[in-house]
């Protein structure tokens, strides 16, 4: 999973304007994040319930889960919100 920092250019692209948090820029094909249905262009706005708005507040939030706990993650896309469960990696 590839992040970058949501500017307010890119959330003006995306149609999200005001939204704070880390868009995906990559994702790995056949990777848990694939599998949870997570794609290019989506918004993560919380980690494990701890609100992100930038890549660092996103790597602090994953150091603080468990290494056998999965990912909640709030993502915003331009359909709406959703929830979306990372499992840990194998």
């Amino acid at each position: 999973l590839e992040l970058s920092d949501l500017t307010p250019e890119v959330a003006e692209r995306l149609g999200m304007n005001g939204v704070q948090g880390v868009v995906i820029t990559a994702v790995q094909p056949g990777s848990p994040a694939d599998r949870a249905g997570l794609s290019n262009g989506d918004v993560v706005v919380q980690v494990n319930r701890q609100p992100v708005k930038s890549v660092s507040d996103f790597k602090a939030a994953m150091k603080e889960k468990s290494s056998d706990d999965g990912m909640l993650l709030l993502v915003r896309t331009e359909n709406g919100s959703r929830f979306v469960v990372i499992p840990p990696q194998s």
